[in-house]
């Protein structure tokens, strides 16, 4: 279930998880949040990527696995992976996991492999 997107309901998908398997979880429930102004793609609830990232380092130890519940369109999984880090995104939109692959699996090859 490392480094996976699922497309489901948090409650249930976290029930799936294996005991002890996620170090942090860094996520904004989003239900009922339309304040924040979407970049790049339609999420209402879009997060700079920069304080995501900022977030995942601060809460995450080294070598970490990073659950977000709300995943969205995945920024916290950019951030996470971005980082160095493992992750674990649930979102229960199938066009949002689709916008989030997408997104996760546009960062650059080399900047995994420099954080290894």
């Amino acid at each position: 279930m490392i480094n996976k997107v699922i497309c489901g309901d948090c409650i249930e998908e976290m029930k799936r998880l294996p005991e002890n398997s996620v170090d942090s979880i860094v996520t904004d429930p989003p239900y009922g949040n339309t304040n924040n102004t979407p970049q790049n793609n339609n999420h209402p609830t879009v997060k700079p990527i920069k304080l995501m990232q900022y977030l995942v380092r601060l809460v995450t130890p080294k070598g970490g696995v990073v659950l977000d519940p709300f995943l969205g369109s995945g920024t916290t999984a950019m951030a996470a992976k971005s980082q160095g880090f493992s992750y674990i995104g649930i979102e229960r939109e199938e066009e949002y996991v689709k916008i989030a692959k997408a997104r996760i699996s546009s960062i650059p090859k080399e900047i995994q492999s420099k954080l290894k």
